[in-house]
């Protein structure tokens, strides 16, 4: 199989033939991520309302989004829009260190977030 691309990341799949065999999916390419920032205020004590996985040592992996600031952020600007999936890389300057930026996001202050989203790039994919 080829993969032809279009972007910079493309996905084979090939169809199910028999019961027993799974589906294979093959990746051609490398994307590379997209970086944006957001800010918020934490003052008075307010909660980002983000669940997030401390798995990746230098940044966090935001895998919830519950009431709080973010989701205001969301609403107030949906073309910058923190997902799950989203990595937090650095907090108010604070890069490298998951405990270091626990413990900014913990602060009751503004927070410059900046963050990463894998970029996935749609292709025309032929067998």
């Amino acid at each position: 199989q080829e993969c032809q691309q279009t972007g910079s990341l493309c996905f084979v799949v090939r169809r199910r033939v028999q019961a027993s065999r799974s589906l294979a999916v093959a990746c051609c390419g490398k994307s590379d991520p997209m970086e944006f920032f957001a800010v918020v205020d934490k003052g008075g004590g307010r909660t980002l309302g983000i669940n997030v996985d401390r798995k990746h040592r230098s940044s966090l992996l935001v895998d919830g989004i519950e009431t709080g600031l973010i989701q205001e952020w969301n609403q107030s600007h949906p073309t910058e829009e923190i997902k799950v999936g989203d990595l937090i890389v650095e907090v108010n300057g604070v890069v490298g260190d998951v405990s270091a930026l626990m413990e900014e996001c913990k602060r009751d202050t503004m927070l410059r977030l900046r963050l990463q989203r894998q970029a996935i790039m749609s292709c025309d994919c032929t067998e």
